[in-house]
């Protein structure tokens, strides 16, 4: 699926205990990742912080236009 860069995520329901979700909460904002060579794009939580997009765990709550 191609999501645009900009779209709302949130976290899906068997992640949300894992730690990194509990210290930054569920949701997110896709965000390219240009440091990496096979990882093309990151979540960014509301706090800055950034994890590797896995798109079996995040599910899209807005598209970006």
């Amino acid at each position: 699926e191609d999501i645009p860069v900009g779209s709302l995520l949130r976290v899906v329901k068997h992640c949300r205990k894992n730690v990194t979700i509990r210290q930054n909460g569920e949701y997110g904002i896709l965000a390219p990742n240009n440091k990496g060579k096979y990882i093309t794009h990151d979540v960014v939580f509301p706090n800055g912080t950034r994890c590797i997009y896995m798109p079996l765990n995040w599910e899209v709550v807005s598209y970006a236009k």
